[in-house]
């Protein structure tokens, strides 16, 4: 039987592990030494053609054209919207109302450190599920609202696509964000 793409086995105990877990799930042993290589097809020329006539101004990109779905992803933060992170399997929410040029620290309290980040996930499991205490940052600049990893030891991916540590990415409505082993679908609510 074959893995799936981008599983990685661990040369300790033989688990196999998620794509993007530097750390053994089972037994802890750093997995940074194993080298993957992943496939990718390129995009048909008429989802290109669609790609690119999307109007850059827009804030909102009609994915249904694209055939994914029916509904837009909007990709602005306004004014007084608010920022809502709903975690999968978990009936409560995170929300946040981002102010401009403010980072928000995504991670998990530290009583002995005396460490306490804005958004605290250690409520939500956040030890247990690999969240470190510096794990993420949300910042609001003009209207994108961007993530970036703090150098975390478990990793965040955003729709899939593993962020390179302290570089920031562009979040939008309906996007997927993994810290450590929880899910969340981003909302922007007006």
């Amino acid at each position: 039987m074959s893995k799936p793409s981008g599983m990685i086995t661990c040369m300790t105990c033989g688990h196999v592990n998620r794509a993007g877990i530097i750390f053994c799930e089972k037994c802890g042993a750093s997995l940074e030494s194993i080298s993957i290589s992943y496939q990718t097809t390129g995009l048909p020329p008429d989802i290109i053609d669609k790609i690119q006539a999307v109007d850059n101004e827009s804030d909102t990109v009609k994915v249904g054209e694209l055939g994914n779905d029916d509904r837009g992803s909007i990709s602005l933060f306004h004014s007084g919207m608010t920022l809502v992170l709903e975690i999968d399997g978990i009936p409560q929410v995170v929300r946040v109302q981002p102010q401009e040029g403010h980072e928000y620290t995504i991670g998990r309290h530290d009583p002995e450190g005396g460490f306490m980040p804005e958004i605290d996930l250690l409520p939500f499991g956040g030890y247990r599920m690999g969240i470190s205490r510096r794990h993420a940052a949300i910042t609001l600049s003009g209207k994108r609202l961007s993530i970036r990893d703090l150098g975390s030891s478990n990793g965040t991916s955003l729709n899939g696509n593993k962020l390179d540590k302290h570089e920031a990415h562009q979040m939008r409505d309906g996007d997927r964000l993994r810290m450590g082993n929880l899910t969340f679908t981003v909302r922007f609510i007006p």
